[in-house]
């Protein structure tokens, strides 16, 4: 006879997977019965034409029960395995985190390790353990739990208002340390990469950072409320970034585009805000904190519906932006030497260095593109970055009845 308690522990880890599948969009899901059998791998790959098929064992381990999930994608012949020992109490836990880790698009899921689909002789046919992680990001995201929770302390004292120094900073080392131990959780929790702790530090850092300086640039009639706006952006920053962490692959790529489109929408809101007010004497705080506000909400979400880069090509357009935008003031800048700098003068040197940034930019896309083309570390599959594959259509009409030029039309073509 079977292990009743194993039997008890299967029928909940099965519940598990199918509302874990629901949650993931992994619909519809085939999930093999546990009959004690050996896995048959011939149904798996058949009910795959009709979606998302999976088995799953659990034996006895020593230190715990050992977990076995096999999945197969629509329309494919790859198995996908993951194992990974678990505990009782850290059951479902481990069960969805397996079932998230063979339902991402990774490259060593997709057929790209060299690895045999099937096997013959019923053995197992695990194609490597866990894809390895780009890079272990609990040390930075302990660094940024750290910044964001010792603001927190210092942010709640001053909008208080006592001011006193004996409580700033135990508060801000209370939520130091309370940041870092809620860091060090999630991380190990949820096994979080280099990158998608680089696009969580983007997403609350610069949150913050917009706010304040969004908060100071509208001159507040109490001073106090800077900080609660502070925490509002961090809050709302904090909360975007998870979730699209959590609802997609990110890569050290997408954290780079998100950090560089915070920067340069920093930059380019600076730019414009002295566009309309030449006073170079006090710092454009609202167009700096518009600018990383919205820079930093729209690179985050185009990093999760476009592939993600290679990092090194982004550092190289972030590159040829800078140096685009020092161009651009070098040209201009006789045109603010002198004794006395009209406003109009003051317009054309800006106006130079915002003109220098996006050409230098454009210049660092296109000279890097030939790369990429040929780089496989950007094949890789992505959602598509509008819904229903929407896409520019331009073509000719050819007319039955005249001769002549043939017009164009233009529209919009989809998928449905």
């Amino acid at each position: 006879m079977g292990d009743p308690e194993l039997v008890a522990i299967e029928h909940t880890a099965r519940k598990t997977l199918e509302e874990g599948a629901l949650d993931l969009g992994l619909q519809p899901l085939w999930l093999a019965p546990s009959t004690g059998a050996a896995l048959d791998e011939a149904a798996l790959l058949a009910h795959a034409s009709q979606g998302w098929s999976a088995a799953f064992e659990l034996q006895r381990a020593e230190h715990g029960i050992e977990v076995r999930l096999i999945a197969v994608a629509p329309k494919q012949s790859l198995l996908r395995v993951r194992r990974e020992t678990a505990t009782q109490d850290n059951l479902e836990v481990v069960l969805l985190r397996l079932l998230r880790d063979v339902a991402r698009p990774t490259a060593s899921l997709d057929g790209q390790c060299g690895c045999q689909t099937n096997s013959q002789d019923g053995a197992d046919s695990d194609l490597g353990q866990p894809a390895p992680r780009d890079l272990d990001g609990r040390a930075y995201l302990a660094v940024t739990g750290a910044m964001v929770g010792g603001y927190t302390g210092y942010a709640l004292e001053h909008i208080a208002g006592s001011g006193n120094p004996r409580i700033i900073y135990p508060l801000m080392t209370v939520g130091a340390g309370v940041g870092v131990a809620a860091s060090l959780v999630a991380a190990d929790e949820w096994h979080v990469s280099m990158g998608e702790a680089w696009y969580l530090s983007a997403a609350t850092l610069w949150s913050t950072a917009s706010a304040l300086l969004i908060s100071d640039g509208v001159k507040l009639s109490d001073p106090s409320h800077r900080h609660a706006y502070g925490l509002l952006g961090t809050a709302t920053g904090l909360s975007l970034g998870t979730l699209a962490v959590a609802t997609s692959d990110i890569g050290q790529g997408s954290a780079l585009v998100t950090q560089s489109g915070a920067i340069f929408g920093g930059l380019l809101g600076g730019v414009g805000e002295r566009l309309v007010n030449t006073d170079l004497t006090k710092p454009p705080t609202l167009g700096l904190g518009l600018g990383l506000g919205i820079g930093a909400l729209g690179a985050g979400f185009a990093a999760t519906r476009l592939p993600s880069p290679d990092p090194s090509r982004v550092v190289y357009i972030d590159l040829a932006a800078f140096l685009g935008a020092l161009t651009g003031a070098a040209v201009a800048s006789p045109a603010i030497v002198g004794r006395t700098v009209t406003q109009t003068e003051t317009r054309l040197w800006l106006g130079s260095v915002l003109l220098g940034t996006l050409i230098g930019g454009g210049l660092g896309y296109a000279i890097t593109s030939d790369d990429s083309e040929h780089d496989p570390r950007d094949q890789r599959s992505a959602t598509k970055p509008l819904p229903y594959n929407l896409q520019l259509a331009v073509a000719p009409i050819q007319p039955l009845a005249t001769r002549g030029p043939a017009p164009w039309t233009w529209g919009v073509q989809g998928t449905w």
